[in-house]
């Protein structure tokens, strides 16, 4: 399932975003500001209930992409995490864990709404049924349910909240990594259902892979599937200079 929602890209985005103080608070209760806003909102709007929260809601910053998953076969490029109540001792958080290479205040924002829209949900719903709902009819995201974007109809939601909150206060971490060394660099669609899906991509948890240039990739922040037009991602490189 998609949405007629069109993404919004960071170049395009509306003069007010660049132009926001950036908020004094620390990067994790920020976002779990937002998070408390989006569950209220939801509710509201007839999706969730706090009940599937636990004794509360938990947001933090960490390495989804170095996390292996299968619920929607990222295998490790995630964006975004929910963990079910089931994860925490005496079932009694519910723990999203955000990207910690992410520092666009939009795209971290719908990932927290994304993520919320879990949260307020039956851990077994997945991306089917009411979660459909949560994410592209109460918060106006665009993409495909696994793989959501930032909208024109989601950043006009949040405007108020935004302009009182401020702008994300965060730096992204990103480690350096070993880059392919071919001139041409791989990336892939996250849609299994992808009409250019192959037997073999499947297997990998992906759907249509495509190659561009290694100057193209590095001239550019997002990444579209040539088929089917979704978010599109360079496939994870070998991580570097990591210890434990």
């Amino acid at each position: 399932m998609t949405t007629k929602k069109k993404t919004l890209n960071a170049k395009d985005y509306p003069a007010w975003v660049s132009e926001l103080k950036v908020s004094k608070k620390s990067p994790e209760d920020y976002l779990t500001s937002f998070a408390n806003w989006c569950v209220k909102y939801a509710i509201k709007n007839g999706v969730g209930d706090t009940d599937n929260l636990g004794d509360k809601l938990s947001v933090h910053i960490s390495n989804t992409r170095g996390r292996k998953t299968t619920s929607n076969h990222n295998q490790g490029k995630a964006i975004g995490l929910c963990y079910s109540t089931e994860y925490s001792e005496g079932n009694s958080i519910r723990r999203i864990e955000i990207d910690r290479e992410t520092s666009d205040p939009l795209q971290v924002l719908q990932i927290v709404a994304h993520e919320v829209s879990h949260a307020v949900l039956d851990a077994g719903v997945g991306h089917k049924g009411k979660f459909v709902d949560a994410v592209y009819s109460v918060f106006k995201l665009g993409g495909i349910p696994t793989a959501t974007t930032v909208t024109e109809e989601f950043t006009e939601l949040i405007q108020s909240w935004l302009e009182k909150a401020g702008s994300y206060p965060y730096i992204k971490f990103v480690d350096v990594q070993r880059k392919q060394t071919t001139r041409m660099v791989k990336l892939y669609c996250p849609d299994v259902e992808c009409d250019g899906a192959t037997k073999k991509s499947i297997e990998q948890g992906q759907g249509t892979i495509f190659r561009l240039s290694s100057s193209v990739v590095d001239k550019n922040d997002y990444f579209f599937c040539p088929v089917c037009m979704n978010r599109a991602y360079v496939d994870s490189p070998v991580l570097t200079n990591i210890y434990v």
